[in-house]
């Protein structure tokens, strides 16, 4: 009986918990319930710039904000506790990277093992997780970049920052700071100020950054126990050469597909850039011009839409086969679709230019219309039984689109700069 009561206690107590997994993962997957176009939902500013986050997508696992530098701007030196992907939307920059275990000679009193790289308009970069970088807009415009940052589960995401009012030294006495650096106390006072009225964001001015060595994509060394000067090999590559770290979106020559008066598409994933595998990140740039439309399909992964310039009307299709999201989305806006539900992006009366962050570093798209498409592949014979139709009307079906991906339509909706 004591047994059979036990027993008893041990399925009331899986069946709670089970039904409490069920509620967290309803409550914390609530953008797959209700798709919408999304504006950041915490902005916060500063000396030069400002940063816009959204709330954590926990469906997808992942984080977005928007950065913006002004002329002059110095993002502070900060480290995250996970991977970070940046598409640069607007401007250019300088960006040093320290990379962990990776240095280069030292002269003199001068340490150069950091790394530094031109950014600008166009290029994709990954930020891995632990390594200390800093930005500066040294350019004559405003430095817009928007960025995905994995969520660490179960932690949630954090960056650190080596100055400003959350300053990580700030947290040591002057008594470690003194010793672990070996300067005096009252550097040690200053170094470790948690009074910095530059709040605490990542950014203050620059005031005209002077650097003593010009951005470069030259690789650096690995660092090893028994010769510290030797030169990497091919294995340490993704690690320590910063090229493979950054890729170019924006050339229509590297395009994957390229339609004159149509648009283009342009992926980067672990194909281009292998260090991304650990992140299980990729990002797509997307450019539809007037009257042109990306024919339905579906993504191997989660795919955070953020719209660079324009507006365009995207319709999404669940596994129930409703339409959960047929709106317009705006420049600046961002909308979460999970991945392998059916999508398709329409630009009308202007160009239509969006970046596409996906949670997987193997981008995988699979078509439903056009060339080379799920319905184009598919036997006649198989076509007229799924849909019940005739054999002319599965040959419409089957033939009838033979674009691949992009194609141009006429639309009967006028525009208001046609006078109407």
């Amino acid at each position: 009986m004591a047994y059979s009561w036990i027993s008893f206690c041990c399925v009331l107590l899986l069946l709670h918990s089970c039904s409490c997994g069920a509620i967290s993962s309803k409550t914390e997957c609530q953008e797959i319930n209700r798709l919408i176009a999304r504006e950041p939902d915490t902005y916060i500013s500063s000396e030069a710039g400002t940063v816009e986050f959204w709330n954590p997508f926990q469906c997808a696992g992942v984080q977005l904000a928007r950065y913006t530098i002004q002329p002059n701007g110095l993002v502070l030196p900060l480290y995250n506790n996970s991977d970070e992907l940046s598409y640069i939307v607007q401007g250019k920059a300088i960006l040093g990277l320290i990379i962990p275990e990776c240095s280069q000679k030292l002269y003199g009193e001068t340490n150069e093992c950091q790394k530094i790289l031109r950014i600008q308009r166009g290029d994709v970069f990954i930020f891995p997780v632990g390594e200390v970088a800093w930005f500066y807009n040294d350019g004559n415009e405003t430095y817009i970049a928007i960025v995905i940052a994995r969520l660490p589960s179960p932690e949630p995401f954090r960056k650190f920052h080596i100055r400003g009012s959350e300053n990580i030294l700030g947290g040591f006495s002057s008594e470690f700071i003194t010793k672990a650096f070996n300067i005096n106390n009252n550097l040690a006072t200053k170094i470790r100020n948690n009074t910095d009225l530059r709040g605490r964001t990542i950014y203050v001015t620059g005031g005209g950054l002077h650097l003593s060595s010009s951005p470069t994509t030259q690789p650096c060394k690995k660092q090893d126990q028994q010769e510290r000067n030797r030169t990497y090999n091919v294995k340490d590559e993704p690690f320590c050469n910063i090229n493979t770290r950054i890729a170019k979106m924006f050339d229509p020559l590297s395009t994957d597909l390229f339609i004159p008066q149509v648009g283009h598409l342009i992926t980067v994933d672990v194909h281009q850039l292998p260090i991304l595998e650990s992140s299980q990140l990729s990002a797509s740039y997307n450019l539809l011009l007037k009257d042109a439309m990306r024919l339905p399909h579906w993504e191997n992964g989660y795919s955070m839409i953020y719209v660079v310039k324009g507006e365009g009307q995207i319709q999404v299709v669940d596994d129930k086969g409703n339409n959960v999201f047929d709106d317009i989305v705006k420049e600046g806006q961002l909308l979460p679709v999970p991945k392998y539900y059916v999508l398709s992006e329409q630009a009308k009366c202007e160009m239509f230019e969006y970046v596409t962050f996906k949670t997987t570093a193997n981008s995988i798209t699979s078509d439903l219309s056009g060339q080379n498409s799920v319905i184009n592949c598919l036997p006649l014979e198989v076509l007229i039984n799924t849909f019940r139709i005739n054999k002319e009307e599965a040959k419409n079906l089957k033939f009838g689109r033979k674009e691949t991906s992009l194609v141009k339509i006429s639309y009967d909706d006028v525009c208001e700069d046609e006078g109407i």
